[in-house]
């Protein structure tokens, strides 16, 4: 039996507040010929590590962003990842000191005979 668990405060209507904190891996903005980095091949570098700094994080809870989404996993391969992986739960431990949630997204494995989505 399936139990409904009630929704938290912090998720209801009008409560949660969310940013999206860098969707993407800097490898991946790198390997699309950076026509999807946010700032262009100039400022790739200073803008992805200014996305991880405690200072944006804090600036960010200081707004009332309650909630990250980032990346975690692209698909790109454990071993090729895990130094960015390793970033991400940095970046989701300094979230947790300012009171924000982080969602990591996760690229669907593609050799499943069948997906869980």
């Amino acid at each position: 039996m399936n139990k409904i668990l009630p929704t938290p405060q912090w998720a209801l209507p009008g409560n949660a507040r969310w940013a999206w904190w860098c969707w993407e891996p800097i490898d991946h903005y790198r390997r699309s010929g950076l026509q999807y980095a946010p700032n262009g091949s100039e400022w790739l570098e200073d803008w992805y590590q200014r996305i991880h700094d405690k200072n944006t994080v804090k600036m960010m809870a200081d707004l009332g962003v309650n909630i990250a989404v980032t990346h975690y996993f692209k698909g790109m391969g454990i071993d090729f990842e895990k130094p960015e992986m390793e970033r991400t739960a940095k970046l989701a431990e300094i979230c947790h000191k300012y009171g924000i949630r982080v969602i990591g997204y996760t690229a669907p494995d593609r050799t499943a005979k069948r997906s869980i989505f």
